[in-house]
């Protein structure tokens, strides 16, 4: 995905899978399935909740919908959506 970056920096920024274990307890806590794999709750050091995405399978055709999710909600921002931070 490292082609890809480009085209979403500076809308979210990217956070690590090593730096969301902590907080989603190692993936523990699934809350729903979403379009491109599962759903776990999350809670960041500042204790800010979070829904955390993962994708379940790797396909270049997968990974261009991904980065254009990412950068469309990056850039909607409305009252009854929760805003996306990061990647």
């Amino acid at each position: 995905m490292s082609s890809y970056r480009v085209v979403i920096s500076g809308v979210a920024y990217c956070i690590s899978l090593s730096d969301l274990e902590e907080p989603t307890n190692n993936f523990t806590k699934k809350i729903g399935k979403g379009s491109f794999g599962s759903v776990y709750y999350g809670k960041m050091k500042d204790g800010k909740e979070v829904d955390v995405k993962t994708m379940s399978d790797s396909s270049s055709h997968l990974n261009k919908q991904f980065v254009t999710e990412v950068a469309i909600l990056s850039r909607i921002h409305h009252r009854n959506l929760v805003p996306l931070i990061g990647y």
